[in-house]
């Protein structure tokens, strides 16, 4: 996130550029372990994650809301950069905020702190990737009709 010092960032990247380009499921898996980790450093939840991966996230510097968020985002970003800045893509990367969420409660139980950064990650991605996106695809191929313009 923007407010997220840099010298705050490099104590991640060493750790997220190891990871290898995830489909849907593997990087909600990742949210999730991300999360868990916030909460309880030995969550002892296990995922389908490869043993790198895992080793790789369980690496990771204890962090703060604003970390976690920071980290989900950049490997959203990564995530695009990977597949290609296509609506498909961008939808399916939205949808996966919810389905981590879900799949937290589902394990942890409510936790506002948990949910309330997955909520403000999904925002930020959409206001600032998603939306740049739709607009110009609108300025392309016009509004979807008057109501759009």
């Amino acid at each position: 996130m923007p407010y997220t010092l840099q010298e705050q960032r490099d104590k991640f990247l060493p750790y997220l550029f190891l990871l290898p380009p995830m489909q849907d499921n593997m990087l909600v898996d990742v949210f999730v372990c991300i999360a868990l980790r916030y909460i309880n450093p030995n969550h002892g939840y296990t995922f389908p994650l490869w043993s790198l991966d895992r080793k790789i996230i369980e690496s990771l510097p204890k962090m703060d809301k604003g970390d976690m968020n920071y980290v989900i985002t950049w490997l959203t970003h990564k995530a695009v950069i990977d597949r290609g800045l296509r609506y498909t893509n961008l939808n399916d990367l939205v949808d996966n905020f919810d389905h981590a969420s879900k799949m937290f409660v589902s394990l942890c139980g409510n936790n506002k702190a948990v949910e309330g950064m997955f909520r403000c990650a999904q925002l930020e991605f959409y206001r600032t990737v998603v939306a740049p996106y739709e607009d110009k695809k609108k300025e392309e191929n016009g509004p979807v009709s008057e109501l759009g313009s």
